[in-house]
């Protein structure tokens, strides 16, 4: 059996992963396997656990659209869903969004 101070010394080694920026995923195919909103100083964001060319991260899934689509996709149990992060030229804004 493992003491309790041993295994919170070890797990205080392990390496920080850092959560991706939307600009680190843009224009690149992953799947979004889980995704929640959290409040920020700047307002609801999104961090999702995706699945980036076989590795799972964590990476900020931001925009306005994107959150609409977020909300929508988790409401009716979509997850888990392979997409693609844009940018929406054709708008106003040229605006993140999330495409099949």
């Amino acid at each position: 059996m493992v003491k309790l101070d041993d295994f919170l010394s070890d797990a205080a080694k392990l390496p920080e992963t850092e959560t991706l920026k939307t600009d680190a995923i843009l224009g690149k195919e992953f799947s979004i396997l889980d995704a929640r909103s959290i409040e920020t100083q700047f307002g609801t964001s999104w961090v999702g656990t995706i699945d980036l060319d076989g590795s799972v991260v964590e990476a900020w899934l931001n925009g306005a659209v994107v959150g609409r689509q977020l909300a929508a996709l988790t409401e009716a149990g979509k997850l888990p869903v392979t997409v693609k992060m844009i940018r929406d030229e054709d708008e106003y804004g040229n605006p993140f969004k999330l495409v099949a």
